[in-house]
């Protein structure tokens, strides 16, 4: 604030509303505020300086800090000062920032027997969780699913290993590892539900070594929420032995807000094959 008078400003009063997303109806949070080296008083969203008198042509900066908090819906959050005096005109400022919409995929990959033997099944387990701290959801969920390549570096083409089962699982609140932030629930959690082929999902298992579930548009998978798919799989008995081989999956999927955000992760691991 500057006094751009001939007079001193009696009684300025200079105040801070928090950025709030009128869309959402989410504030930011108060962090701090300094205006010569006092700080101001928080009072409903709104954070006032002391009062003091402005000599003519001289300035003041009274500095809030204040932070989005963490998973904050995506829109517009704007933030309004307002300086009053005793004896001269109110001023107001408004000031607005963005925040994107964002979803942050996690991917994990198991096999459940591993070494296996070349003729033999091997399971494995995949999960795909939309992280806690998120601010929207994902549909549009396809997964394609490479069993036992050859090269590990190329992901989306068939493999050597072929689908004996599919099951998928969808799970509104796994367990996570509070020190590896993995998940560690699976289709036996009390929360988790078994989808139904055709109708929560569809398969198109037409490649051999390759195998593509497409989740119906209409499911979405929100913050905090993972799907669990469980495949076993047969190694053929003519597979070469001694050597690894890569079953991976890759995950695409749209963001539910306006901007129809597209993403995509990946996951793989590798499979020993004996004689």
């Amino acid at each position: 604030m500057t006094n751009t008078g001939n007079a001193t400003a009696r009684d300025v009063v200079i105040s801070d509303l928090l950025g709030f997303n009128s869309d959402a109806s989410v504030w930011v949070q108060y962090v701090s505020s300094n205006l010569s080296g006092l700080s101001g008083v928080l009072f409903d969203r709104e954070v006032t300086a002391s009062t003091i008198d402005l000599p003519a042509g001289e300035s003041q900066t009274f500095t809030v800090v204040s932070r989005v908090p963490l998973g904050a819906i995506s829109g517009t959050y704007c933030n309004t000062a307002t300086v009053t005096s005793s004896n001269a005109d109110s001023k107001e400022a408004t000031d607005c920032i963005p925040v994107p919409a964002f979803s942050a995929l996690q991917t994990q990959l198991n096999d459940i027997n591993d070494p296996v033997a070349a003729g033999d099944d091997v399971t494995y387990f995949s999960v795909l969780f939309v992280e806690e701290l998120s601010n929207e959801g994902v549909r549009g969920n396809v997964m394609t699913y490479s069993f036992g390549l050859d090269d590990p570096t190329v992901l989306g083409i068939p493999g050597e290993f072929r689908v004996v089962s599919t099951k998928v699982y969808m799970d509104p609140y796994p367990v996570r590892d509070s020190v590896t932030g993995s998940v560690i629930s699976d289709g036996t959690n009390p929360s988790a539900g078994l989808l139904s082929p055709g109708s929560d999902y569809t398969l198109d298992s037409s490649e051999p070594g390759m195998q593509i579930i497409t989740i119906d548009s209409a499911r979405v998978l929100q913050p905090n929420t993972a799907f669990y798919v469980l495949h076993v799989v047969n190694v053929p008995a003519e597979t070469a032995p001694n050597r690894l081989y890569t079953t991976s999956f890759i995950w695409d999927c749209v963001g539910i807000g306006g901007a129809a955000q597209e993403y995509e992760a990946s996951s793989s691991e590798p499979t020993t094959v004996l004689p």
